[in-house]
């Protein structure tokens, strides 16, 4: 991936905190809440109510489904928190491998203005062009795990 996708993905996950956790536990929750919804319900229903009733039985069975929807959901929540920080993390990683910085701008401005623009442009594009060269044949050996 591109460094430009690279950051995009990263921004949009620290933002959102949407991944494939994310999007497994919620197929995971759907299949599961749908499987235990044919299955297990009317089995369940009928041993309940042999011993306790259709009533008290059906109620039995609201609560046990509502408590693996919470734990359920509660993974969701863990999953989405784990993507965005690291997606955080990683983007505060590039952020301190940035090529531009704030004060770096500021020293480019003030060496332009003290030599001249005519004489400064061709100069700091050569070195953003040495910049750019040196920092991709730097981290080419790192895979995409490594950053």
């Amino acid at each position: 991936m591109s460094g430009w996708a690279r950051y995009l993905v990263l921004t949009a996950k620290a933002k959102t905190g949407f991944g494939p956790g994310i999007v497994i536990g919620g197929i995971l929750a759907a299949a599961l809440s749908v499987g235990a919804l044919v299955f297990f319900t009317v089995a369940l229903f009928f041993l309940l109510e042999n011993s306790f009733g259709p009533v008290q039985s059906a109620l039995l069975m609201s609560g046990g489904f509502l408590v693996l929807a919470i734990v359920a959901g509660v993974a969701t929540v863990i999953a989405r928190r784990r993507a965005m920080n690291r997606a955080q993390a990683a983007l505060a990683a590039r952020a301190k491998t940035a090529m531009f910085d704030s004060s770096m701008l500021t020293l480019g401005l003030e060496i332009g203005r003290t030599i001249g623009w005519r004489r400064f442009v061709p100069i700091a594009a050569v070195a953003l062009i040495a910049a750019a060269l040196a920092k991709e044949w730097a981290g080419r050996g790192k895979t995409e795990d490594d950053e």
